[in-house]
């Protein structure tokens, strides 16, 4: 648990900091952003939808209804903020405790996560971790998505990039809810994916394929040497 709690601290400071963190070079930025992407997609494919077997023993198909829940919940929640958001500031501000909920939610889940696949060995908890990291260091999911006025409050801001921190902290309640924590890791997978496939891979013009392919290479590399 102290490795899943230094992680957890990391990446806190790493999003409270996020609109620090900022390559300025366009071109090198959406080379990251391409590396990154295909880290993303192989980990996903390759490390996170093996992880939903063992729940399969305990819940059987009901396992992958929960994955498909929590990709879509994730994309009508993101369909239902563009569509409002685009009719107006105001709305967009009644909107913002939506947004920043979800992401406290999100990373709380993360934090207790983290604290289960250590306890299968730190190495599967740091392929789980890295990506994460990654993506909130290049500002797919970090506190730059949420509000303006929700970030410039220091205290607000904080409370959210200490969300990890709080989950790997009650890890061990969550845990002890044996398979509502199932689902809800379940959950998290589908909407993992979803940021993955959806909001990271760069599209049309945007990003390097080459990149990209190294991310896939790279991550898929380290996954086969370092997974039993």
């Amino acid at each position: 648990m102290t490795l899943a709690l230094i992680y957890a601290i990391v990446l806190a400071i790493v999003h409270f900091f996020s609109e620090k963190i900022n390559i300025e070079n366009k071109i090198w930025h959406a080379r990251a952003v391409s590396f990154v992407a295909g880290v993303v997609v192989t980990y996903a494919f390759l490390s996170l939808l093996p992880e939903t077997y063992e729940a399969y023993e305990k819940l059987n198909r009901l396992i992958f209804i929960f994955i498909v829940a929590g990709f879509t919940t994730v994309h009508v929640t993101e369909k239902y903020l563009y569509k409002h958001l685009e009719k107006g500031k105001n709305l967009a501000h009644s909107l913002k405790e939506v947004h920043s909920g979800a992401f406290f939610i999100y990373y709380l889940l993360i934090g207790a996560i983290l604290v289960d696949l250590s306890l299968r060995g730190n190495i599967q908890m740091t392929l789980f971790y890295l990506p994460i990291l990654f993506y909130g260091a290049v500002g797919v999911v970090s506190l730059d998505k949420i509000h303006h006025k929700i970030i410039q409050s220091s205290p607000i801001r904080f409370a959210l990039s200490v969300s990890t921190i709080i989950g790997v902290l009650i890890a061990d309640l969550l845990l002890r809810t044996g398979l509502l924590f199932d689902a809800l890791f379940a959950a998290v997978i589908g909407a993992f994916i979803y940021v993955a496939l959806i909001d990271f891979v760069p599209r049309e013009r945007r990003g390097d394929p080459i990149f990209f392919v190294m991310g896939v290479v790279f991550y898929t590399l380290l996954i086969t040497l370092l997974v039993e």
